[in-house]
């Protein structure tokens, strides 16, 4: 279950019940309809894990949450199985950690055939650790402007 909850800057924040799933996630989907293929995306998401009122503290890859895109492509001309793959984007936090609070993914991905010609298209946050909240505040998809 989604729920509003007090944000970086007590602005308002995305977050979820206590999940007992490490793959558990928080994502939208892309209207890659949007995207230019060949061209680079800038994504950044402030996250806060609590387990109860307690703030927890994660430093280690594989138990922090990730920030991934995932792409859907149809396996037949039917389009009536489909394959799934995930693109990494953020696999650990990329300011210097803060244990009493918020801490930043932030990545880059790219737009390849795949993702322009994906059946779905989905931007998630993978929380890492079970039986956590986890909250999301200032996410952010950004075109990467050319630069020549």
């Amino acid at each position: 279950d989604l729920q509003a909850s007090v944000g970086r800057q007590s602005s308002n924040a995305l977050s979820d019940k206590f999940q007992n799933s490490v793959a558990g996630s928080m994502g939208q989907f892309v209207d890659n309809r949007c995207l230019t293929r060949r061209r680079q995306y800038e994504v950044t998401v402030w996250v806060l894990l609590k387990k109860d009122l307690d703030i927890i503290t994660c430093d280690t890859v594989g138990q922090c949450p990730e920030a991934r895109v995932r792409v859907r492509t149809p396996e037949d001309e039917s389009g009536s199985s489909f394959d799934e793959f995930s693109d990494d984007i953020a696999l650990y936090y990329t300011r210097p950690f803060n244990n009493q609070g918020w801490n930043q993914l932030h990545g880059v991905f790219n737009v390849d055939t795949r993702v322009a010609e994906a059946a779905s298209v989905a931007f998630l946050v993978r929380r890492g650790m079970t039986k956590t909240q986890m909250i999301l505040d200032d996410v952010s998809l950004s075109l990467i402007p050319r630069q020549c």
